[in-house]
């Protein structure tokens, strides 16, 4: 989409200059204020209207965290203030897109489908690390979630194909279409009858719409359909799954403790013996258990309680996993050494076992044979782990081929 010296992207996350060919990358903030403010060129939008698009981006922004924003775009669009050819700002108003839009293509020649991926529930599911039992239930009724990933501008054709896709995969076994919208730059008021349909369609069947990731210009065109909103697709997978596992509920001990676990392979007295090396421990709400940045050479299992793990994603603090009781983490650190590059955050009251190094050594010196069934049971939560996630993301690269 080229507008006036720029070329952007379809997803705005780049833009290049048609004279120079200089490349300029926008964060995903001001990717956002800017699809917002292409949407409708000529509109003003206030501090206010523009602030709600960030909003799930960052949960502290404000109306001067939009005047950041902008005048970062301007500088990078050398755009400026007084002699505007992109964003105008009017007094007391807010702000106004005002290079020439870009020349959109009808849609039977539109450059990208509506659809960006296909996915099916076993080859897409939320960054939650689940016990055993409950991941087994979740792939039992995988076919029973269908998400699809949409991208680029929707027009009434573009959206009319999405409609005819959905009604040849729909069958007995689907009662949930998650639709995510993160990748769609707008919307013509011509497509939204297709949704309409969608939801019809989905209602007979007696399945669910959700939506996720719906911008805020969208979202107010969509605004009369009755699907289920969520910020991040993340989140609409874990809602789902949460009620997947309501309706077929696993009985998981609700201490999952490392001596059990250790109990498998070893006898009582000997985990017992284990578990005198290590540290146990209480950690309160909102206790970060591992802090981005510090350089420690610990891992910790998890006994009881949920653990949320924060990456810092363009100086804002995004989820990338939640990890329920019987799960290892920070083994990474442990094993490899430097600064931990995420942290983790107990949502609730947690019972831990910390592993550092000094304990783990000092237990091989004294009881060799202990250690080497300990480093066992923590090389299989590791494999287990990265086969778990492997698997996911093999599903995901295929859906896109």
């Amino acid at each position: 989409m080229q507008f006036l010296d720029w070329d952007f992207t379809q997803d705005l996350s780049a833009a290049e200059h048609v004279g120079s060919s200089e490349q300029i990358r926008f964060t995903r903030a001001e990717r956002s204020l800017l699809q917002t403010l292409m949407s409708y060129k000529g509109r003003i939008w206030s501090r206010d209207a523009l602030l709600n698009a960030v909003s799930g981006i960052d949960a502290e922004a404000s109306e001067r965290s939009v005047d950041f924003i902008i005048n970062r775009l301007r500088r990078k669009l050398r755009d400026p203030a007084r002699h505007p050819r992109y964003i105008e700002s009017r007094y007391g108003e807010g702000y106004i897109w005002i290079a020439e839009a870009p020349q959109v293509k009808p849609a039977n020649d539109a450059a990208l489908p509506p659809i960006r991926t296909r996915l099916r529930g076993n080859a897409i599911m939320s960054y939650c690390d689940r016990p055993k039992a409950e991941r087994a239930v979740l792939q039992e009724h995988a076919n029973s979630v269908f998400v699809l990933r949409l991208q680029g501008f929707l027009f009434y054709g573009a959206a009319n194909r999405l409609f005819e896709e959905i009604q040849q995969e729909t069958d007995s076994e689907l009662n949930c279409l998650i639709i995510d919208f993160r990748d769609v730059l707008g919307m013509d008021d011509t497509a939204i009858s297709s949704f309409a349909h969608i939801q019809d369609t989905l209602r007979d069947r007696s399945a669910e719409l959700i939506f996720s990731s719906v911008k805020t210009t969208i979202e107010n065109r969509l605004s009369f359909l009755e699907a289920r909103r969520f910020g991040t697709l993340d989140a609409a997978l874990e809602w789902r799954e949460t009620q997947i596992l309501k309706a077929h509920p696993v009985e998981v001990p609700g201490d999952l403790t490392l001596v059990s676990h250790l109990a498998e392979e070893l006898k009582d007295a000997e985990a017992a013996t284990i578990v005198k090396y290590l540290q146990i421990f209480v950690a309160p709400a909102g206790t970060d258990i591992i802090r981005a940045g510090s350089d420690t050479r610990e891992m910790f299992f998890l006994q009881r309680g949920t653990v949320e793990v924060l990456l810092n994603v363009e100086d804002t603090w995004v989820r990338v996993s939640r990890i329920w009781p019987g799960t290892l983490f920070g083994e990474i650190g442990f094993h490899c050494g430097g600064p931990r590059t995420a942290t983790v955050r107990a949502l609730e009251e947690c019972h831990l076992v910390c592993m550092d190094q000094r304990a783990v050594t000092q237990l091989e010196m004294d009881f060799p044979d202990l250690a080497i069934a300990l480093h066992r049971f923590l090389a299989r939560c590791a494999a287990t782990r990265l086969v778990f996630y492997n698997d996911m993301i093999a599903d995901l690269i295929r859906s896109t081929l």
